[in-house]
């Protein structure tokens, strides 16, 4: 039985530039989502060469979208101003297992926290602004849908290989 009452270690990343991205809490996903902030924090540099010098604070959590267990969505970003402490929340779906698959998703909803940050007043979705930055950054297909471009995929390999395969379900319990 897992013990819910046991607390562990905060899980952040920090830069200078004052990106914060905060795993959504203390619990059984806590290895993913200490995953899914270390590949956030990789990706910084990538933002920062379209032109995002001005970082979003993000939380990222394992957890169904808004559509539910049933529905398509594998990743969700809430505006900061939906949060009460002005947070951009980022939701990863617990049905995925791959590594590359999640760090394009991670990227994806970062676009939206990055262009929700620097246009507030704009609703970006997956207009003109999305796909300049997300096909920027190497992210290929449907907007509504993006995959990992070869480019991305290129960048991917050695982070990869530095902080290891995604915690599957079978790790994380």
């Amino acid at each position: 039985m897992l013990n819910t009452n046991k607390k562990m270690p905060e899980l952040h990343a920090v830069d200078d530039s004052g990106l914060r991205v905060t795993a959504s809490g203390t619990h059984i996903n806590a290895k993913r989502e200490q995953w899914l902030c270390q590949i956030a924090e990789v990706l910084l540099p990538v933002f920062e060469k379209q032109g995002f010098s001005k970082h979003p604070v993000v939380r990222i959590g394992v957890g169904y979208p808004t559509t539910g267990v049933r529905g398509k969505a594998v990743g969700e970003c809430h505006d900061a101003r939906a949060s009460k402490d002005s947070v951009h929340e980022i939701i990863i779906s617990p049905k995925l297992d791959d590594g590359e698959e999640v760090a394009g998703v991670v990227a994806h909803e970062l676009c939206h926290a990055y262009l929700q940050s620097s246009f507030p007043d704009e609703h970006c979705g997956h207009g003109k602004k999305f796909k300049k930055l997300a096909t920027g950054i190497g992210l290929t297909g449907p907007m509504r849908s993006t995959v990992p471009g070869e480019s991305f995929k290129r960048f991917l390999q050695p982070v990869l290989a530095t902080i290891g395969d995604y915690p599957d379900r079978k790790s994380v319990v």
